[in-house]
């Protein structure tokens, strides 16, 4: 919505699916998978606890969000749960839901109950003390849960719980339809084939492997006996991998290693796949999203047929766009180390370090050449014309970044450096070259994007400090004891900066050595800031970058606004706060934000600036 009408947005959307159906990707024959037990914790967290991981400190609960839990495998209940579960769809849908949906969580399998933890097999790649796992997960999970997910490689390779898990799904289902299929994930700590369970063909896997290319022949000989040893086990197999979430906005290319990986898996066995990661950078990264899209169609295709047809497309200007696109796929195999241990997103955080001037003018030039060389054919001048566009954008966004990274620049130059790229994408806005949708999600992480129509026609007056003062209210007595109150003595208050959420600062690892667990729940920010005499009389306004989820804002004890958390990104919108009314110019002003945080991340995170009008 802050990016494109609901005109625009349809069209990207139905161009999108134009595109996906002409690849021929669809669902002739649709296995149900996903994440199954998302709402499990909201039926049967109280009355069934017993479905959920067994953490090392004793408790079955989430650990960072209920959609985020790992199940207890090993209960019967739970698979009976599952097996009712799909009863009931499959009676009000007659001859669909042919599968049972048994995959686990977005995370690893945690549970360490001594069921779980007894159908576990010494695995040899395994670089843990297997007899002693429980007493290092738990030294591990005391230092570490929270904040840093390696706690959990204590636990080693589950990949044998996990295939017996699935076979006693399947028992209990072929009470009801003995031709029943389950289908599972070989993900993380359970990505790794089984070592003591034999499967069979009605056991379906969806394989996802390390998502970033370019890969070294090790890592993709690793993913290849993966892939092998789940189908020796007796599994039937679907390619369900993140890759393409991969590269932001960035022209990241990787498109002929990974031709030859899905060449592998379409050659050994490959049943379907779920390409559910398309962030669909056309512009930026057509050879990946060719080469993926091609195979699909035209299975037979070598990589290096797919690619030489791509580049044909471009006429005369063909050989110039290959070395383009070859320029970039060096650079993306040099920046590839270095994204190690990031999220599929980090690209986004680090293109301030691993891209140049150099590279996008030593682009801008090949581009410059292959549109000489199209001549006055015009499709391909098109074509030669929509890859600039996605480079064009991928340079503006990188000196936006370079802006940000700036210790010493100021809150304008950001604000302007977001209002040029701004400016670009308006004036490609439904060329397709860049998904605006992902960008924008992607950005909101990693800079303090403000809307343009937010700023518009308004001075930025200053930039409320950073370091505020913080107050924990667990109870909820805040409001009714007015801790908002103009001269409310907040000398035993934390203190707490608004760059990032509490739970990445000492205050919420405070609270998390202390209770076991990050803070959840109400939280009060506050700080002082002073206004220039010159404002009097003119509107004035409070612009917060973004709280984590909700927020209350009172300024001299008055109450100014809320923004609640409503829609799923409120968390990350900025929002304005009319202080007009009780803005003072001859004392210190208080603001005070009530945070209301029911999950996840915390805080106010970004940075509050106050405006005027002009």
């Amino acid at each position: 919505a802050e990016l494109m009408s609901e005109e625009e947005f349809a069209k990207v959307r139905i161009d999108e699916r134009v595109w996906l159906r002409r690849q021929r990707m669809g669902w002739p024959k649709y296995i149900h998978h996903g994440h199954a037990f998302g709402g499990y914790w909201e039926r049967f967290g109280e009355t069934h606890p017993e479905f959920f991981n067994l953490l090392p400190n004793g408790k079955r609960e989430p650990l960072v969000h209920p959609k985020y839990i790992s199940m207890c495998v090993s209960q019967p209940a739970l698979w009976q749960q599952m097996v009712d579960d799909w009863k009931a769809k499959r009676d009000e849908n007659p001859g669909a839901f042919l599968n049972v949906n048994a995959c686990e969580n977005d995370t690893d399998g945690l549970c360490m109950c001594d069921e779980c933890m007894a159908w576990d097999v010494p695995n040899p790649t395994d670089e843990i003390d297997f007899e002693n796992r429980r007493a290092v997960m738990a030294e591990n999970f005391k230092t570490m849960a929270g904040k840093d997910y390696r706690w959990r490689s204590g636990i080693g390779t589950v990949s044998d719980r996990y295939a017996r898990y699935y076979l006693e799904v399947q028992k209990l289902a072929q009470e009801i339809d003995p031709d029943v299929m389950v289908c599972g994930y070989a993900y993380g700590n359970y990505r790794k084939p089984p070592i003591a369970t034999e499967l069979n063909e009605n056991i379906v896997l969806a394989y996802v492997p390390g998502f970033w290319y370019p890969e070294d022949r090790d890592v993709l000989a690793s993913r290849r006996a993966e892939w092998m040893g789940w189908r020796e086990a007796g599994a039937r197999l679907m390619l369900r991998p993140n890759s393409f979430l991969a590269g932001f906005s960035m022209p990241y290319i990787f498109a002929e290693q990974f031709g030859h990986e899905f060449k592998f898996a379409l050659e050994n066995g490959m049943i379907g796949t779920d390409f559910d990661s398309l962030t669909g950078m056309w512009g930026a990264q057509a050879p990946n999203l060719y080469m993926l899209g091609r195979l699909h169609a035209r299975p037979d295709l070598t990589p290096e047929e797919v690619m030489a047809e791509f580049y044909a497309a471009f006429g005369a200007g063909g050989p110039q766009v290959r070395e383009y696109f070859e320029h970039w796929a060096a650079i993306s195999a040099g920046i590839r180390p270095k994204l190690e241990g990031l999220a599929w997103h980090g690209l986004a955080g680090i293109i301030d370090e691993v891209y140049t001037a150099e590279m996008f003018a030593d682009g801008a030039r090949m581009l410059a050449q292959a549109r000489r060389d199209a001549g006055d054919d015009e499709a391909s001048a098109a074509r030669v014309k929509f890859l600039r566009a996605g480079l064009e954008n991928a340079r503006l966004t990188w000196e936006m970044a370079r802006v940000f990274a700036r210790e010493d620049s100021t809150v304008a130059e950001q604000v302007r450096a977001g209002a040029e790229l701004g400016a670009f994408r308006e004036s490609i806005m439904t060329d397709n070259a860049v998904n605006m949708v992902v960008a924008n999600w992607t950005e909101k992480r990693y800079w303090q994007r403000w809307p343009t129509a937010m700023l518009q026609d308004k001075q930025i007056v200053d930039s409320l400090p950073v370091t505020w003062k913080l107050q924990w209210d667990p109870d909820e007595v805040g409001a009714d004891e007015q801790w908002f109150a103009d001269d409310l003595d907040t000398a035993e208050w934390l203190s707490v900066e608004t760059d990032r959420a509490w739970e990445k600062q000492a205050v919420g690892e405070a609270w998390r050595a202390a209770h076991g667990k990050d803070y959840d729940g109400l939280a009060w920010y506050r700080t002082e800031f002073t206004l220039p005499a010159e404002l009097a009389g003119k509107q004035v306004w409070l612009a917060f970058g973004a709280v984590d989820e909700g927020a209350t804002v009172w300024v001299n004890g008055q109450l100014a606004g809320a923004h609640p958390f409503v829609e799923p990104d409120d968390w990350t919108t900025p929002f304005l706060m009319d202080i007009k009314p009780m803005a003072r110019y001859d004392a210190p002003n208080t603001v005070t934000v009530l945070v209301e945080d029911r999950s996840g991340a915390g805080g106010v995170w970004r940075p509050v600036l106050v405006v005027a009008g002009r």
